[in-house]
């Protein structure tokens, strides 16, 4: 059988192919595509691609291979439209990553550990001098004196602001995620920072403090879920590097380093987001002064809102993603979801 006369038994399935690709083209066709159907379509787009190529070969009329031209290229768009890019599925991992992350996990645990214990301590008074020894006299006097009354700024101190705020968050971050690497001492800065923290935010919130307590509470509630979260996840991708050069897994140290790495994008990628965002929200929202009962309800839904975006980005979304990338659907009880982009 010469080619021509094998092109022409084969535009059967040229048009079977056609088909589908009307039917996938829409969101609803390929979510009730059955299995077989899926197959089906893998087959025939790779026979096209062969057609094409003996067409051309053979140099066989035009119209025979534009039709097979136009009909790969369709199948093609078809079966990778909506192909996510590297950063785009790592955007798209992210929710999963930190959820999941046993080192997140233990960064999350030792920070929030740490801060709570100090901040009631210092709060309640129960180890007299205990915030003097750990954040000093002076810099406690410092910040109940930034704070006696109020923060007042202009929009362009508060845009200059912001900027500082980036550097400088961006620097705790990276510190935490530089010696994060190493293990011990990003544990150790860690529980640093969640201890100066966590004695600070107690001092603060002592009754003794007066006024500068509630403008205290009142400056960082906005921006507070943000920055800290952003601390803990710094320090869960760090050590994630750092205990992959440790425990390779049966791999090379340089391997299981660039899975570390890997695994460890996602969550550093929030991290960022999240610093640039508590930087912004810092710098031009933390420091309004709108009156007093305003201010309370104002930053106290900011804060809210920060923190359920949290929740359910990361808990919520991070849990049920993996649920939704199932690949069996039950309305028929025999097909499966049809994913162009896999």
């Amino acid at each position: 059988m010469n080619p021509r006369e094998l092109l022409q038994k084969r535009q059967a399935n040229w048009n079977e192919l056609d088909q589908l690709c009307s039917r996938l083209g829409s969101l609803g066709g390929r979510r009730k595509m059955s299995g077989a159907e899926v197959t089906r379509f893998a087959a025939l787009y790779r026979a096209a691609c062969a057609d094409l190529a003996l067409a051309e070969a053979y140099h066989l009329p035009s119209a025979v291979v534009d039709r097979l031209q136009q009909l790969v290229a369709r199948a093609h768009g078809v079966l990778y439209q909506g192909k996510r890019g590297r950063l785009e599925e790592a955007f798209a991992a992210i929710p999963k990553a930190v959820a999941t992350d046993p080192y997140v996990h233990a960064a999350f645990g030792v920070f929030w550990v740490l801060f709570v214990v100090f901040c009631l301590l210092v709060k309640s008074d129960s180890v007299e001098g205990l915030a003097d020894l750990v954040v000093g006299t002076e810099n406690l006097s410092g910040v109940e004196t930034a704070y006696a009354g109020g923060v007042d700024r202009s929009w362009g101190e508060n845009l200059a602001m912001a900027g500082f705020y980036v550097r400088n968050n961006t620097g705790i971050g990276l510190m935490c995620f530089a010696l994060g690497v190493w293990v011990l001492p990003g544990l150790a800065v860690l529980a640093s920072n969640a201890i100066t923290l966590g004695s600070t935010f107690g001092y603060m919130m002592r009754d003794q403090t007066g006024p500068a307590s509630d403008n205290f509470q009142e400056f960082v509630m906005s921006h507070g879920p943000f920055e800290l979260t952003a601390i803990v996840l710094s320090a869960g991708a760090g050590l994630r590097i750092g205990m992959s050069w440790i425990d390779t897994r049966g791999l090379t140290r340089t391997s299981s380093l660039l899975r570390g790495a890997q695994k460890s994008l996602p969550v550093l990628m929030l991290a960022v987001m999240l610093f640039l965002g508590a930087a912004a929200i810092e710098g031009l929202l933390s420091a309004l002064n709108l009156g007093r009962e305003t201010n309370l309800w104002f930053k106290g839904f900011v804060s809210w809102l920060t923190s359920s975006a949290l929740m359910f980005y990361i808990v919520i979304l991070g849990i049920l993603q993996p649920m939704a990338q199932q690949d069996l659907n039950l309305d028929d009880g025999s097909s499966t979801t049809f994913d162009a982009g896999t």
